[in-house]
């Protein structure tokens, strides 16, 4: 599975707090606990990282096929 617009699910998730897991900080959303400065970047961060893994593991097993 490949993700799409990762900055987007990150920011309406750890910054804007819309999405699960509702996370940010008060100024920024309607949230109780996150950190919108750190946890936005560390999510797409990870979800990049995901997605390179994902294509790495279809090109070296299922491309050819």
């Amino acid at each position: 599975m490949t993700f799409n617009e990762p900055r987007v699910v990150s920011a309406l998730s750890f910054d804007n707090g819309i999405n699960p897991p509702n996370r940010c900080s008060k100024q920024f959303g309607n949230c109780t606990d996150g950190n919108s400065a750190t946890e936005t970047y560390i999510a797409a961060h990870h979800l990049i990282l995901s997605h390179a893994e994902a294509v790495k593991t279809y090109r070296e097993k299922y491309k050819a096929k």
